[in-house]
């Protein structure tokens, strides 16, 4: 990406940045690392932009090379739950989310990056539940018909 370069804050990129951080990153978006792993942290930069588009919006990111596959299908899907709640201003959709994405022997999350977070922790917590949350399947393109 381009030093001024526009970006794209929406869904996609929030679950695309959180799971490219994971390893770096701590409930309440804190994002750290020691002062020896300075490599570490600016690789998994890197990471995010294989896997969503910054400057659009979209997975899979621009400089993922040709002939690499990454779980698009699966970022949009939870883009698209994700969206449920980002898209009202708050309530029973939000609630449901934050409810649902609490991993075992975890505590409720706060806020929708804490939840994506949850989510991608522990992925196979709760898959049928997430997936029946209220959603705009296609919202964002090509999602997975995961949990069904």
């Amino acid at each position: 990406m381009v030093s001024g370069a526009a970006v794209v804050v929406n869904e996609v990129t929030t679950v695309g940045s959180v799971a490219a951080l994971a390893a770096f990153y701590a409930s309440g978006g804190n994002v750290g690392v020691s002062s020896t792993n300075s490599t570490g942290l600016a690789n998994t930069f890197g990471t995010g932009g294989q896997l969503v588009n910054m400057t659009v919006g979209t997975s899979p990111g621009a400089s993922l090379p040709a002939g690499l596959s990454i779980p698009a299908a699966k970022i949009n899907t939870l883009a698209d739950i994700l969206n449920s709640c980002t898209a009202t201003s708050g309530g029973a959709a939000c609630t449901s989310l934050l409810t649902t994405a609490a991993f075992a022997g975890g505590s409720t999350p706060s806020d929708t990056l804490d939840a994506v977070y949850d989510i991608l922790r522990s992925p196979a917590n709760n898959v049928k539940a997430l997936y029946a949350l209220p959603r705009d399947p296609g919202l964002y393109t090509g999602g997975c018909k995961c949990g069904t």
